[in-house]
């Protein structure tokens, strides 16, 4: 079952998700990758090539290997390590990525 609630932080429009079925939503706007679960949000800096995310090749226990398309590179493959990302928050990561079983692009 998923509740959803929409949200205007940083500028932009975004559904927060509780959702009880594993799956978390990555997606970015400017500068700003959003990554969410569970009614739970994380956001942080990503790489100013990025343009937006086109897929996940990859979840590893909050290791993602993702498809990116950025302005001078074109497509390219990229590296996020939540868990580290997590424990710089101060962030217990087994506590924020337990249950997630997948990771989806927002707009894929």
């Amino acid at each position: 079952m998923s509740n959803a609630r929409s949200t205007g932080e940083l500028g932009f429009q975004r559904h927060i998700v509780n959702n009880s079925n594993g799956c978390a939503i990555l997606s970015n706007r400017g500068r700003y990758t959003t990554f969410e679960y569970n009614g739970r949000t994380i956001t942080f800096l990503h790489g100013k090539d990025l343009i937006e995310y086109l897929g996940v090749k990859e979840w590893d226990d909050g290791y993602l290997v993702v498809e990116c398309r950025g302005k001078l590179k074109g497509v390219f493959e990229d590296y996020i390590d939540l868990a580290h990302i997590l424990e710089s928050l101060y962030m217990d990561p087994k506590a924020f990525l337990y249950g997630i079983d997948e990771v989806r692009i927002a707009h894929a």
